[in-house]
C-alpha cells in the first residue's frame, strides 16, 4: 500500500552544515549514539532513503528555516560539540545573529534538498530519483522508482527582509510573493503561519520542549494586521493559491482567523492541520487544570489533567496546540485536511519506560489570551504549592510497560486521535470524515516518534497494524465500518491523494 506524508522535514537535520563538501545530501542518514537515552530526537526519521523504503512515492517536505532563538540555545551549542559532523557551531552563530537570514537559509535547504537528485547509493533498492512537483498532473502514482516531492513552508518569518528585520509588512509579502514567482523554487502547497517563538503575523501556541521555556512562551493577542494581510495575499492575490495551516497557530489566532475567513467569503477554500493531535474537548469545556498566574511576565501556566481517550489507557494532550473540537469542525466543513502527528506527546502517549504514563500536561499562554483558559473547571491553587509537584513522577498514572506493549500503547493513541476526528465529523452530517485524514508525520521536526512507527521507512508495516487495531476497537469506540481496509488505504494514500488532485493544479 502506498503512503503519502502531508508533513515531513527532509532535509532539517542535514541543514545544519554549511554548503560543501562536508554537508550531507538528503538521502543520508543521520545516527549517534548520545540520541539513544533520548528516544531518537535526533536520528534521521525522513531522509530521502527512508521515504522510498516505506512504500511512499509521494510526500509534501516542509521547508524550516530555524529560528534565531532556537539557534541561540546553548544545548544546540553543545550538542555541536558532540556532534561536530552534523552541527555547525560558526553556522548556528550566524543564524542567530541574522547574519544568515531566514530566506537564505530557505534557499539553502531546498537547494539541499534538489542538489542531488538521484541516490548517490547504487547499491541502495529504494527509490533512485526526485521529481519535484510544480503540479499534480506530473505525478505518476505507479512510479516506485522515483519519488515524488511537494513542498510547505513552516513559519512565515521565513520571508522576513534583512537580517530577519519585519517592521514593514510589504517587504514581507513582497519577499513570499517574489519566492513564489521564482523559477528557482517549488511550487507550495500551504504555508504554516507561525512556528515556535513570536512573529509579526499572529500569536503562537507554545509547543516547545527540549529548550528552556523563557524565549519560547507567547506574548502576542491573537491574528494581527500583518496576518490578515498575509492570509490575503495567500488566498486570493499570488500566481496560485497558497493554502493557510493553523498548525502552530494560538487558540485566539485561530479563532479569529475563522471569522476573518467568514467575513471575506473564504469558507469553501481547504483549511490544513498539517501535523496535529487533538484536545479531545471543546475550547469551551476545557478538561480540570490549574492555573497560576506570572503578570510580571506577561504569561499564565496551566497544568491539565489529561482527559481519558475513547480507547483503554489513552490520554489525549489538551494543550492548546492541538484541535478542539471547534478547529476539527472549522476544517472538515472547508474541505480541508488534518495530517495526524507521530510524535508521542502531540498524541498524548508520552510514557516514561518501565515509569508510567504521563498523567499531566502544561503550557504557557500569553496573558492577552488568558480569558480563553481561566474559566470553568480551574482549580486555584494554594499558596504552599508549587507548580513543580504536577510534573514529577509521583504525577504519572501506574503503567508499567515493556517495548512491546510501548508500541502497542503508541499505536493505540494514534487510532484514538483518528477516532476523535471522526466522531466530531459524524456530528456535522455534512461531511464523511473518514475523507479528510492522513499522515503528517513531522518526522525530523525533533520529536519523539510513537514506537509503532519510528521513522517513514516503517509506513510499509503500519497499515496492517492500523487494520488490526481498527478490527479490534472499532465496535468499542461506537463505530461501524463496512470496509476497513479502504479506510486504511485511504488515510495512508488515498485521502491525501483526492486533496492534491483538486487543490494542487
Amino acid at each position: 500500500m502506498k503512503a503519502f506524508d502531508l508533513h515531513c522535514h527532509v532535509s532539517l537535520k542535514p541543514m545544519f552544515q554549511l554548503p560543501g563538501e562536508s554537508r550531507l545530501n538528503c538521502w543520508q542518514t543521520v545516527s549517534v549514539v548520545l540520541d539513544d537515552p533520548i528516544g531518537h530526537i535526533v536520528d534521521s526519521q525522513s531522509n530521502l532513503s527512508q521515504i522510498s523504503e516505506g512504500c511512499c512515492n509521494l510526500v509534501c517536505a516542509a521547508l524550516h528555516p530555524l529560528e534565531m532563538k532556537i539557534a541561540d540555545r546553548s544545548l544546540l551549542h553543545e550538542v555541536s560539540y558532540l556532534m561536530p559532523k552534523y552541527v555547525n557551531r560558526d553556522q548556528l552563530k550566524q543564524i542567530a545573529s541574522g547574519e544568515t537570514p531566514y530566506l537564505q537559509l530557505l534557499k539553502q535547504e531546498y537547494e539541499n534538498l534538489t542538489r542531488v537528485m538521484s541516490n548517490p547509493d547504487a547499491k541502495a533498492g529504494a527509490a533512485k530519483s526526485v521529481k519535484v512537483l510544480q503540479s499534480f498532473r506530473d505525478y505518476d502514482p505507479d512510479d516506485m522508482e522515483t519519488l515524488h516531492l511537494l513542498f510547505s513552508v513552516e513559519g512565515a518569518h521565513a520571508f522576513y527582509y534583512g537580517r530577519n528585520e519585519r517592521d514593514d509588512v510589504n517587504r514581507i509579502l513582497h519577499n513570499l510573493e517574489q519566492f513564489v514567482r521564482s523559477e528557482q523554487s517549488p511550487r507550495l502547497l500551504y504555508l504554516t503561519v507561525t512556528h515556535l517563538t513570536q512573529n509579526v503575523f499572529c500569536n503562537h501556541a507554545f509547543g516547545i520542549k527540549i529548550f528552556d521555556k523563557d524565549e519560547f512562551i507567547p506574548s502576542g493577542n491573537g491574528l494581527q494586521e500583518a496576518g490578515r494581510e498575509l492570509i490575503r495575499k495567500c488566498y486570493e492575490e499570488l500566481p496560485y493559491r497558497l493554502l493557510i495551516d493553523t498548525r502552530h497557530m494560538s487558540l485566539k489566532s485561530r479563532l479569529m482567523l475563522y471569522d476573518f475567513r467568514r467575513e471575506n467569503g473564504w469558507n469553501g477554500i481547504p483549511l490544513i492541520a498539517s501535523h496535529a493531535g487533538v484536545t479531545g474537548c471543546s475550547y469551551r469545556r476545557m478538561p480540570e487544570r490549574k492555573v497560576e498566574t506570572h503578570a510580571e511576565k506577561n504569561y499564565i501556566k496551566v497544568v491539565y489533567d489529561k482527559p481519558e481517550g475513547h480507547l483503554p489507557d489513552t490520554l489525549f494532550n489538551p494543550t492548546s496546540i492541538n484541535l478542539y473540537d471547534e478547529d476539527i469542525a472549522e476544517i472538515l466543513l472547508s474541505g480541508g485536511l488534518i495530517g495526524v502527528s507521530f510524535d508521542e506527546r502531540i498524541l498524548g502517549a508520552e510514557v516514561k519506560l518501565l515509569i508510567g504514563q504521563k498523567a499531566v500536561e502544561k503550557e504557557f499562554v500569553s496573558v492577552h489570551e488568558s480569558e480563553l483558559f481561566c474559566g470553568e473547571q480551574v482549580r486555584a491553587y494554594e499558596e504552599e504549592e508549587h507548580m513543580e509537584e504536577e510534573e514529577d513522577e509521583n504525577s504519572r498514572s501506574i503503567l508499567r510497560l515493556n517495548f512491546h506493549q510501548l508500541q502497542e500503547l503508541h499505536l493505540r493513541h494514534l487510532v484514538n486521535t483518528i477516532f476523535h476526528i471522526v466522531k466530531v465529523g459524524e456530528e456535522l452530517k455534512e461531511v464523511d470524515p473518514w475523507e479528510h485524514i492522513c499522515i503528517g508525520s513531522d518526522f525530523d521536526g525533533l520529536i519523539n516518534p510513537i514506537k509503532a512507527c519510528v521513522s517513514s521507512s516503517h509506513f510499509c508495516e503500519l497499515p496492517d497494524k492500523l487494520k488490526q487495531a481498527f478490527e479490534e476497537y472499532t465496535p468499542g469506540a461506537g463505530f461501524s465500518v463496512r470496509n476497513i481496509e479502504q479506510v486504511v488505504e485511504n488515510i495512508m494514500f488515498r485521502n491525501g491523494y483526492n486533496f492534491l488532485k483538486k487543490h494542487f493544479l
